[in-house]
């Protein structure tokens, strides 16, 4: 089985409710936004920490932040090309 991955960035705060599905740090509006953006991404898939600690535009929110690097990795095809797609930022 082959895996690739999407790229994101997001803000440092959502790491523990991404990876460990705790929400405890976040307020109702950004756990309903991180819901959202998991909601709409193109494929199923788990999550992985890249620190990369960084000042950008969080891909979750839109807003500048500290963020961290994600992966999100996906099962492909044995027989498929791997092409990596990463966010613009």
């Amino acid at each position: 089985m082959k895996f690739d991955y999407y790229y994101y960035r997001i803000s440092s705060h959502f790491a523990s409710a991404l990876i460990n599905e705790d929400y405890t740090g976040l307020t109702t509006k950004e756990g309903l936004q991180l819901d959202n953006w998991i909601e709409c991404l193109p494929v199923m898939g788990h999550f992985d920490i890249v620190y990369d600690d960084i000042h950008c535009i969080c891909d979750i929110t839109g807003l500048y932040s500290d963020c961290i690097g994600v992966r999100h990795y996906y099962s492909v095809n044995d027989d498929a090309d791997i092409i990596t797609v990463t966010s613009s930022y």
